[in-house]
């Protein structure tokens, strides 16, 4: 749990008022330094003024670790028979619920992990070093502490595959998640190899971990040129290829407040071109209470550009039996390209890269080759076209192994565009003009 210095929470005027808070801050900070290392358990030191405390600043966190533990099922009535333990009354508890919950609605959570984090940091609760193997007792055993923390939070990684000369792992043990020491540890990591001049970091990502790493900037879509890394990047069965490019304008120690400074200026920005305006709230449902509104007669709705949307949906079947088959096509074939494993079936296989792949594949095709066919109007029918769609994927899987990035990428397509490529309507349509003649 982490807890806001004394002057933060006076400066936080959104949470209730506690006067036993700086006394109880300090008691904790020494519990963690001192007492908790030695097995010194918390209900022994703490009783009802460090619940109250906690209860009136960290309501969010405690109602989302009792919600996904064994008391999940009621948590709420446990919620309540804590603040009724610390004698908090239904107004404070109202308000506490409030001010915690502020940041998780933003969709900003991760600022305030990352911003507890690096007070933790600055208080000496926390550190963080880079560590080399080279044989120092003390770095051996932070390694081999490391190792057996890698085993355990990705399961799905092997052991052999745990190799610090080869590659780095991320992970933290399973008693400090969700704290926000992740996050800074990647952004620890993020400044320790600009001074190398490193511009993207490269992982397979545990498929559990692919969650967190998109939290960190990584990408599944890989822009860094194929050359540099393609051979060099070890692949295993159950991970994902992850990218994130390394900026050297961002200080990543600092980015709780950067992207704070950034969401201000937008709000400022906002408040000067729309100012906030106050409409008087509804009273018709008093006299009628089953009456329905449209949303333009709500007042602000109208003025704060709300609008209707068009009643002609383009991706339903009427709108697309209305259009061309060729545009149809194009239609599915735009979606699967920008699809962040379709990168290997943009374009024709280059014979430098698979010198023998005309050779076992005698009828290949692409996205491009297919594009430009349809813009032709040389599909004569969806049939046609699902034909090519299939043989492409197959083709993929033939020339490739089970094992390859490229076989899991054909299954990961097909699946994602196959159910999309069948809702296109036969319109029949000629070929060429020529055809249409005869």
């Amino acid at each position: 749990m982490q807890l806001m210095t004394p002057e933060e929470r006076t400066k936080c005027s959104a949470l209730p008022p506690d006067r036993s808070y700086e006394t109880n801050y300090w008691e904790w900070r020494d519990f963690l330094q001192r007492k908790q290392p030695t097995g010194a358990s918390l209900s022994c030191v703490f009783g009802r003024g460090m619940l109250r405390s906690l209860l009136l600043c960290c309501c969010a966190p405690l109602l989302r670790d009792l919600s996904g533990g064994p008391l999940g099922f009621c948590c709420a009535a446990v919620f309540h028979r804590l603040c009724d333990e610390a004698s908090l009354s239904p107004a404070s508890r109202h308000a506490a619920l409030q001010s915690s919950f502020l940041v998780s609605e933003s969709g900003l959570g991760f600022l305030s992990r990352d911003f507890g984090s690096a007070r933790e940091e600055q208080s000496g609760l926390i550190s963080f070093a880079c560590l080399t193997n080279d044989r120092q007792p003390l770095h051996s055993m932070a390694l081999v502490a490391a190792k057996n923390i890698f085993s355990r939070q990705l399961p799905k990684m092997p052991r052999e595959y745990i190799k610090f000369a080869e590659v780095a792992f991320l992970a933290v043990t399973s008693s400090e998640q969700v704290k926000g020491y992740g996050t800074r540890l990647m952004n620890h990591l993020k400044e320790h190899v600009k001074k190398s001049g490193i511009e993207y970091f490269l992982t397979y990502a545990d498929n559990f971990a692919v969650g967190y790493f998109r939290k960190q900037g990584f990408t599944q879509k890989i822009s860094m040129p194929k050359e540099r890394w393609f051979g060099f990047i070890k692949d295993y069965e159950g991970g994902t290829l992850m990218e994130c490019r390394i900026s050297p304008k961002v200080d990543y120690l600092r980015l709780f407040e950067m992207l704070n400074d950034q969401q201000k200026a937008v709000q400022r920005a906002i408040m000067r071109l729309k100012p906030p305006r106050v409409f008087p709230g509804l009273t018709c449902w008093q006299k009628e209470p089953n009456l329905v509104l449209h949303p333009s007669q709500v007042p602000g709705v109208l003025e704060y550009g709300w609008a209707p949307q068009a009643t002609t949906d383009p991706g339903s079947e009427g709108a697309a039996a209305a259009r061309p088959l060729h545009e149809q096509i194009v239609q599915v074939l735009d979606v699967l390209a920008r699809h962040h494993s379709a990168w290997p079936f943009h374009k024709p296989v280059a014979k430098d890269e698979a010198p023998d792949y005309y050779e076992i594949i005698t009828q290949p095709t692409d996205i491009s080759t297919m594009k430009k066919k349809a813009k032709k109007k040389q599909f004569p029918s969806k049939a046609a076209f699902l034909s090519e769609l299939r043989r492409m994927f197959a083709n993929c899987r033939r020339y490739n192994g089970p094992s390859t990035i490229y076989y899991k990428y054909a299954n990961e397509l097909e699946k994602f565009i196959w159910p999309k490529a069948l809702q296109i309507q036969d319109t029949q349509e000629p070929a060429t003009v020529a055809e249409a003649i005869r």
